[in-house]
């Protein structure tokens, strides 16, 4: 049984449609991947599911059973984490403060657990760990996204949600966040994965679903996606456009190397 479906999902704000008749399922211990231009849906689809929306049409299943009607912070408890685009921290806050307030679902009675929680963070990002006490919003853009993704795994999440991780990070860091993202994947967290840098996305993903519009358009598994001739022309920045200009680039110099001669 898939641990998160989506059945048929459309959605969108003030009235406008942006999502139609979205369907999709993640298995437990898998990174799927949603691939598509800057407006096509990827972070609607982020926000259904945590909770931030509420779809117009269609139903969210989450580990068998429709979350239609719980809050965003009834879905935390259940396990669903999500991690915003443009990482909304807390800048004037410390990294602890913030990371603490990743763990407010979990009942305070299990204190020795978020304590325990706070080790395993720290185990996966030492630069946190080194700087505990340091004012966030110092941080730069690649050290904060991982702490926003160290924030949201204080709540010991089933589901993580990921939107748009590389986004403002600087090119060095961005392969160490895919690289994070792996590892969490190897620890047992599910994770639902929105982002623009296809290439990356789909070389760490299970699965992947391409969304164009508020409509999928193709689905399957990640390899194969990658390996797609449609895909890599539209979403990799490879395919027949750029052949077709190495193709003119190579007529030109063999006509400037016989003028020469």
């Amino acid at each position: 049984m898939p641990l998160l479906e989506l059945k048929g999902v459309s959605a969108g704000y003030t009235g406008a449609s942006v999502l139609n008749k979205i369907t999709l399922s993640l298995d437990a211990g898998e990174i799927a991947t949603l691939v598509g231009s800057n407006g096509a849906g990827k972070s609607t689809i982020a926000k259904l599911v945590s909770g931030i929306l509420t779809p117009m049409q269609g139903e969210v299943i989450f580990d068998g059973k429709s979350v239609k009607g719980l809050s965003a912070s009834d879905r935390l408890r259940l396990g669903i984490a999500h991690v915003p685009e443009g990482r909304q921290i807390f800048g004037g806050m410390t990294v602890l403060e913030n990371l603490r307030l990743g763990a407010y679902s979990v009942p305070s009675r299990l204190s020795m657990d978020i304590e325990s929680q706070l080790a395993f963070v720290c185990m996966f990002f030492p630069v946190l760990k080194d700087r505990l006490g340091d004012v966030a919003g110092n941080f730069s853009g690649g050290q904060q996204q991982m702490l926003a993704i160290a924030r949201g795994l204080m709540s010991r999440p089933r589901l993580l949600i990921l939107d748009e991780p590389s986004l403002g990070v600087a090119p060095l860091l961005v392969n160490e966040i895919f690289q994070l993202i792996q590892r969490l994947r190897g620890e047992g967290i599910t994770i639902l994965l929105a982002e623009q840098n296809a290439r990356q996305a789909l070389s760490i993903a299970d699965r992947g679903y391409v969304i164009e519009n508020g409509q999928m358009v193709m689905e399957g598994a990640a390899a194969a996606l990658a390996g797609s001739a449609d895909i890599a022309e539209r979403y990799l920045g490879i395919g027949t456009s750029i052949g077709a200009n190495e193709d003119k680039d190579a007529r030109m110099a063999r006509e400037l190397l016989r003028i020469v001669a």
